[in-house]
């Protein structure tokens, strides 16, 4: 009798969640767009979780993703632990009203929250540790932010439909 084996989506949403942070982090000089991307699509990745599926081991899971970002890309902790923290505790309180949301207020509900988690976080950085903030790299961040979302969103619901 043949083994069925087949992963559960929240497993390969670690997965994938794993290499977008290994990828974000390993700064590869030769192509920098990769890196971001990679760290949009880290962002993207938590917010669709934080909203699909709500477990309590996201916090645990948002909790090292923010100290793995921190400790690599800042060597300080704060600003990427702290916004996804803040990021799980909002979606959990917002759970009942975000089950109303038809597809596009939903898409639109993740485009403001991603521009307000990014925006948060380079504002805590310049402010507390005195890194600069580039405009230009932040246009270009939101940019590429809306280019990858529709891609990452298409590949998401593979994988959700994976269990059907």
């Amino acid at each position: 009798m043949p083994y069925n084996w087949h992963l559960k989506s929240i497993y390969i949403y670690f997965i994938l969640l794993f290499i977008s942070i290994t990828t974000t982090i390993s700064g590869l000089s030769f192509f920098l767009n990769l890196n971001i991307i990679s760290y949009i699509f880290l962002h993207i990745l938590l917010i669709y979780l934080g909203i699909y599926y709500n477990r309590n081991l996201l916090l645990f899971v948002f909790f090292i993703a923010g100290i793995t970002l921190d400790v690599t890309l800042l060597n300080e902790i704060g600003p990427h632990m702290i916004s996804f923290i803040i990021v799980i505790f909002c979606l959990d309180k917002m759970s009942k009203v975000l089950v109303n949301f038809n597809s596009f207020k939903m898409l639109c509900f993740i485009i403001f929250s991603l521009i307000v988690i990014l925006s948060f976080e380079k504002i805590f950085i310049y402010v507390f540790y005195n890194y600069s903030f580039d405009f230009f790299s932040y246009v270009q961040l939101i940019l590429l932010l809306l280019i990858t979302l529709i891609p990452s969103f298409f590949l998401f619901q593979k994988i959700d439909n994976l269990e059907k």
